[in-house]
C-alpha cells in the first residue's frame, strides 16, 4: 500500500508540475499577467486540479473526501479571483 501511495503522489506531482507549467506560460505568454503572477496562477490551478484528483481518488474516506473538497474549492476560488483581476 505504502509504495502504491508513492506512486501515487509522484504522479500527482508530476501532473501539477505540467499544469502549473502550462496555465502560467499560458497567461503570460498572452500578456494578460507579468511572470511572477502567471506563476502564482499556475500554482492555483494546480492545487484545485490536485484537489479535483485527491477527491476522485478517495471515494470511501470521508475525511479524506472534504479535505479534498476544501483544497478544490479553495484553487477554484483562487484561480477565479486571479482571472477577474488579470482582466
Amino acid at each position: 500500500m505504502e509504495k502504491k501511495n508513492r506512486r501515487e503522489n509522484k504522479n500527482l506531482t508530476a501532473i501539477c508540475i505540467v499544469i502549473t507549467a502550462v496555465a502560467g506560460t499560458s497567461a503570460w505568454l498572452s500578456g494578460h499577467a507579468s511572470f511572477l503572477a502567471a506563476w502564482i496562477l499556475g500554482a492555483f490551478t494546480a492545487v484545485a486540479a490536485a484537489g479535483l484528483f485527491l477527491f476522485i481518488r478517495s471515494q470511501k474516506e470521508r475525511v479524506s473526501r472534504r479535505i479534498a473538497a476544501v483544497y478544490m474549492v479553495l484553487g477554484i476560488g483562487a484561480v477565479a479571483a486571479m482571472l477577474f483581476f488579470m482582466g
